[in-house]
């Protein structure tokens, strides 16, 4: 059953389950490794975080228990499945840790249903998807389903669902804790943040780029007029003393366009 506060569903276990193989189930932290870590991230055991930013969380396996799994999202847009492994009550061996798996939410139910039955090797289970309306009416979900179908169905429900009720002799029913809304927007807030630093980054820059241009600006628009100052200042000069109108006439005229022509083609 995967339920969450808010959300009801059902995998069930139909054969009479006697423990599972250590090799088929996952180890917690390796998982964790591959939904977070970079591309070129070596594995190292004991690393627990590969992310500056990310925030403090409570331990993943909290809540994982007989007979209940969990759900959590992952910063690669996957789902990180728990399950308990099956307790055997015919063996004096401990129990095996959790199955951890990662599926992708266009992934059918078929696809999970086989990483459960090889996580439980040598049995061979019978695994069924079950959700339970508002009304408390179970239904079985067809293995084609994608499997973020699944889970957005499981969040919109509101039902609770009793485990202990009803079910066959032979019938294990583990109710899995969908991750709340909180839980799924925690990268994307996670990303928002980063992105909000990047652009306080470019805005100082921009702030100093925009004052740079704003200095230059001035400074060529006084360059400018300086140099208008002394262009009409050297035209009186040698039109009224030196040399007269009739001479200066022509190049007034040649000068003042050629300066209009290259304005125009600066």
């Amino acid at each position: 059953m995967i339920r969450s506060d808010v959300a009801p569903a059902t995998f069930r276990n139909d054969s009479g389950l006697r423990g599972g193989s250590q090799e088929g189930s996952f180890y917690v932290a390796h998982s964790h490794f591959i939904s977070k870590a970079s591309p070129r991230e070596k594995w190292r055991p004991g690393l627990t975080s590969f992310d500056k930013d990310e925030e403090p969380s409570v331990d993943e396996l909290e809540g994982v228990s007989e007979g209940r799994g969990k759900l959590l999202p992952t910063s690669t847009h996957l789902f990180k499945l728990i399950l308990p492994n099956p307790k055997d009550t015919t063996q004096p061996r401990p129990r095996f840790p959790p199955s951890v798996m990662l599926l992708h939410p266009s992934q059918p139910l078929s696809h999970l249903s086989s990483l459960i039955r090889a996580s439980l090797t040598p049995a061979s289970p019978i695994v069924s998807f079950r959700s339970h309306s508002s009304s408390g009416q179970a239904f079985q979900w067809s293995e084609s389903t994608d499997v973020g179908d699944f889970i957005r169905d499981a969040a919109r429900s509101a039902q609770t669902v009793d485990p202990e009720r009803g079910g066959a002799p032979l019938e294990s029913i583990i109710q899995v804790q969908v991750p709340t809304f909180v839980d799924r927007t925690r990268y994307l807030r996670r990303k928002l943040r980063s992105v909000e630093r990047q652009i306080a980054s470019m805005e100082d820059l921009k702030l100093i780029c925009d004052k740079e241009a704003h200095q230059g600006a001035r400074r060529m628009a006084v360059t400018g007029f300086g140099m208008l100052v002394v262009y009409w200042a050297t035209v009186a000069r040698l039109t009224f003393w030196d040399y007269g109108w009739d001479i200066m006439e022509p190049i007034t005229y040649l000068s003042g366009l050629s300066t209009v022509v290259l304005g125009y083609l600066w």
